[in-house]
């Protein structure tokens, strides 16, 4: 799990952040939450103190409270980079999907009192919206359609301006048609008027499951002008993504649904001085281009890469032309969000995937702190031996890895961490504040957490992390416990890395290592 101190569970109303009790803290919830914590520096903060953690929640609660209950993962903003991408001349994209999310957000950025079904009915319409798109993986120019995108959210703020007010006498003659009043709650009432404001051919199933929540948690017969409240609001919500779909097919259907010819884009990951493109989605593009039908070479479980110049250098200057390339950024530093992929589903940058399995390794399962001189040689082998099956050097290049895949394979590794489960082990202790920290105060902390026994490369590692960080934080009066946590992290995982000749090669074909020999 997710490293988070024990006072959160104590100093933080979870039910009024939207979740269900502690479940936050299971391990599938707090990776949820990853993005939510990072500090300037683009670094995860593993501490913070508990009274600025609702803060920190707080426009987190009603984006992600919607959607916790009701399996629609794929509209979860950490499933979505959420990112626009950049043309050659800068200007912006969206993916389609990825629109759909900001508007979500936006919308509940913009009434943030909006009541609970009424949320989750806007979700459910959206989520219902992307899967009209399937699994194609469209985009749209925002600079192009800058009307467009002006004209929906101004329709959106004149039509839902009310959805956030408290009920007065002035809002209850406005909705006075929607009135009910019944001596016993009618829960299949409810379903059949909500279902005459839902697509007939969208899946009702979540809807459904909201609706029974609903009257179970505020029965219609006991507060009826709520119950006709949220009916109006949802109707208004029906209304307005209604009329976008239609007056706007070219952002919110598939181009082969729409009169607009299907763009050419190609999407470009700027990595470490490398220009990547998805192998699959070459080959897409170029078929859509010249009207063939060559078969992706990406496998079923990695989505591999090659670099923009050895396309240009194969196949010549002109190989892409009439193709937008839209670029975006990936930062093996940055928090883990996947990217959705051209056949569907997400994947991480391999690396990324790596870095945060590590992070649970460490942080979590603490493993390289269980073990002892004894059984360290061992274990580790075989530690290195799973690690392997999925992070290895494919082929010289940089991979995607998709996330079903990436999550079974995590489970596999807390699996082989369980056995060392109760085995005690140092924590890291809190650093004074608004004291400076220098070296001298680090090294008996680390020399206490990772043993020279077991990685006898430590201090050749600890001291190029340090050196790191330090240049990070612009000097010693600038460490935060969550420096500390990034030490110890990172120390561990390098030292294991160098251990191994390919997992530290994998490290190297992916463009990436501040590990030193």
């Amino acid at each position: 799990m997710f490293y988070i101190k024990p006072e959160f569970q104590e100093n933080v109303n979870w039910q009024m952040l939207g979740f269900d009790g502690d479940t936050i803290l299971s391990d599938e919830a707090v990776v949820e939450l990853i993005s939510q914590f990072l500090n300037s520096d683009r670094k995860l903060r593993r501490y913070e103190e508990a009274p600025k953690f609702p803060q920190i929640l707080e426009h987190y609660r009603a984006f992600q409270s919607s959607n916790l209950y009701f399996g629609i993962d794929d509209l979860d903003p950490y499933n979505h980079t959420v990112y626009r991408y950049l043309g050659n001349d800068g200007t912006p994209f969206w993916a389609k999907q990825d629109f759909l999310v900001k508007m979500q957000s936006d919308l509940f950025a913009m009434f943030p009192d909006m009541k609970k079904p009424c949320r989750q009915y806007a979700t459910i319409f959206l989520k219902s919206i992307e899967k009209s798109l399937g699994d194609t993986l469209e985009y749209f120019n925002e600079q192009r359609f800058s009307k467009n995108v002006r004209d929906i959210y101004e329709i959106m703020e004149e039509h839902v301006y009310f959805a956030d007010r408290p009920l007065d006498e002035k809002r209850k003659n406005q909705i006075k048609g929607h009135y009910y009043d019944k001596e016993e709650t009618d829960l299949q009432f409810v379903i059949d008027s909500f279902k005459t404001l839902f697509p007939a051919e969208y899946d009702d199933d979540a809807l459904i499951r909201c609706l029974s929540e609903f009257c179970a948690e505020t029965p219609p017969e006991k507060d009826p002008w709520n119950y006709a409240d949220v009916f109006f609001v949802c109707r208004v919500l029906s209304d307005y993504f209604c009329d976008m779909t239609k007056n706007y097919p070219h952002i919110f259907k598939p181009y082969c649904q729409t009169t607009c010819p299907k763009p050419l884009y190609l999407r470009v990951f700027n990595y470490n001085q490398l220009r990547l493109v998805m192998t699959d989605e070459l080959t897409d593009v170029i078929n859509q281009k010249l009207g063939t039908n060559e078969a992706s070479k990406s496998s079923e479980k990695y989505s591999l890469t090659i670099e923009l110049g050895e396309i240009l250098e194969k196949y010549g200057s002109n190989y892409l032309d009439g193709i937008d390339l839209l670029f975006s950024t990936i930062d093996r530093a940055g928090n883990l969000k996947p990217l959705r992929m051209l056949a569907g589903g997400f994947s991480y940058p391999s690396t990324m995937a790596f870095v945060d399995l590590m992070q649970r390794t460490t942080l979590c399962w603490k493993l390289f702190q269980k073990l002892n001189k004894n059984n360290a040689k061992k274990v580790l082998n075989k530690f290195a031996g799973l690690i392997k099956t999925t992070f290895n050097k494919k082929e010289n290049c940089f991979t995607f890895i998709k996330r079903s895949a990436y999550e079974k394979f995590s489970k596999d590794v807390e699996k082989f961490c369980k056995p060392f489960k109760n085995v005690p082990t140092e924590e890291i202790p809190d650093l004074e504040p608004n004291k400076p920290v220098f070296k001298k105060h680090l090294t008996p902390i680390v020399n206490k957490l990772i043993s020279k026994n077991i990685f006898p490369n430590r201090d050749e590692q600890f001291d190029a992390v340090f050196q790191v960080i330090l240049r990070i934080t612009q000097g010693p009066k600038n460490w935060r416990n969550s420096h500390v946590f990034d030490l110890i992290d990172q120390v561990q995982c390098m030292c294991f890395v160098m251990q191994y000749k390919d997992i530290y090669e994998f490290f190297l074909a992916h463009g990436d290592s501040i590990i030193k020999k």
